[in-house]
């Protein structure tokens, strides 16, 4: 393809190259290649078969109407319906990049709130969002390191947005795997996973010289320029995050809604969901007390059990 005018059918024909080229610096993993690409053969098939347009030629209110169809005739949740738009927003982006299209018509179009979000009062992101996001994160550069690091920190060990800014390099016994968390009123300890932890000590090569405070030597650094070398803020990890966030289609541009601490619920939610044991997400997110940790439990709770089916009335 190198040297060859790029056109519409070109682009069409060789897109799956063009998604691997310009997704995660050139090296996605094999999961999300193929996630994008089920993905956007879907989308291509229904503009062919059910819209009756080109692709290329697709503007916001088509878009839409994609979303209509997966949320009312393929009946999807809204994690699902995300991770498609994720996809076509890939594709719209490197349709851009070889100037194909003006405009990518997937900005600004979001899947909307997960009803299961409105039923159980806990915001969270489920495991196919998490993977999302994590996967949208390129797997080599500095920068990207330290995002994904942050994000699995939180996400998958439950730390909170004042623990990341306080971590520092004299927290961890990289031998065993173990953590002190510098919390808000007390220290905790916890025990990383095999994955976060090789993350970890990849980060951690590249990473280049820090400066020693009060704390000790920073694990996550700031690039700001008066800052350089220094304790990364919590405003500079929240907008981190942010970034991410919109990234990946959970958090819209200029929105207020949806922190940080979205990623410790998850971390809550999730492993309640797996494990249905309350002592162990009350350990993981180093609650004091259980009353804190039960809130969890009502999202299967809510969902599952009817109570009102013990009165014993007919009315069918």
């Amino acid at each position: 393809m190198s040297g060859a005018a790029i056109d519409a059918t070109n682009f069409i024909e060789n897109i799956k190259e063009y998604i691997k080229r310009d997704s995660a610096h050139g090296r996605p993993s094999q999961d999300t290649l193929n996630t994008y690409m089920s993905n956007i053969n879907q989308f291509l098939q229904w503009c062919n078969l059910e819209a009756r347009i080109h692709p290329l030629a697709a503007v916001q209110d088509d878009i839409k109407e994609y979303r209509n169809y997966l949320w009312e005739n393929r009946q999807l949740r809204v994690s699902t319906v995300s991770l498609k738009l994720t996809a076509i927003r890939r594709f719209y982006d490197s349709a851009r990049l070889r100037q194909l299209v003006e405009l990518n018509p997937c900005d600004g179009i979001f899947a909307g709130e997960d009803p299961l979000l409105r039923a159980t009062g806990i915001k969270y992101l489920n495991e196919t969002q998490l993977q999302n996001l994590i996967s949208l994160i390129p797997a080599t550069g500095v920068n990207n390191l330290r995002a994904r690091l942050i994000i699995a920190f939180m996400a998958l060990q439950g730390l909170r947005t004042v623990e990341i800014h306080r971590a520092s390099v004299e927290d961890i016994d990289l031998d065993h795997g173990i953590m002190i968390v510098r919390g808000k009123k007390r220290d905790g300890r916890i025990y990383l996973r095999a994955d976060t932890l090789a993350l970890l000590l990849k980060y951690l090569k590249i990473r280049g010289f820090a400066e020693k405070d009060e704390r000790g030597t920073p694990l996550f650094l700031s690039t700001a320029y008066h800052n350089k070398f220094g304790r990364l803020s919590r405003c500079g990890i929240r907008d981190i995050v942010d970034f991410w966030f919109k990234q990946a289609g959970i958090k819209q541009e200029n929105s207020k809604m949806l922190s940080c601490h979205l990623l410790r619920h998850s971390c809550g939610t999730n492993l309640y969901l797996r494990t249905k044991d309350l002592r162990i997400v009350q350990e993981v997110l180093r609650h004091k007390k259980i009353d804190t940790t039960t809130k969890y439990s009502h999202i299967e709770d809510q969902l599952n059990k009817r109570y009102t089916e013990l009165i014993p009335l007919e009315i069918l």
